[in-house]
């Protein structure tokens, strides 16, 4: 069931036109972006940076996100 609901699912985001999740950082990077991941998050998967997509800068912490984006523009996923 839960790979036909998947399969079900990207069919739908496909159909709509957004874009896959590397096509879609690759486009936010491209765009002058900056991507980081959740250091709680990563602690909890027990993940370090060579686990994560390429372009991502770093793992931090939400004090750390919210420092480095003092005045920007944000896009949160």
């Amino acid at each position: 069931m839960t790979a036909m609901a998947t399969h079900q699912m990207k069919k739908q985001i496909h159909d709509i036109g957004v874009p896959d999740v590397p096509e879609f950082l690759d486009q936010i990077v491209a765009s002058g972006g900056h991507l980081w991941a959740c250091r709680m998050s990563a602690d909890m998967m027990h993940l370090d940076e060579s686990d994560l997509y390429d372009e991502v800068e770093g793992i931090i912490s939400a004090t750390d996100f919210i420092e480095k984006t003092e005045g920007a523009q944000l896009l949160f996923i």
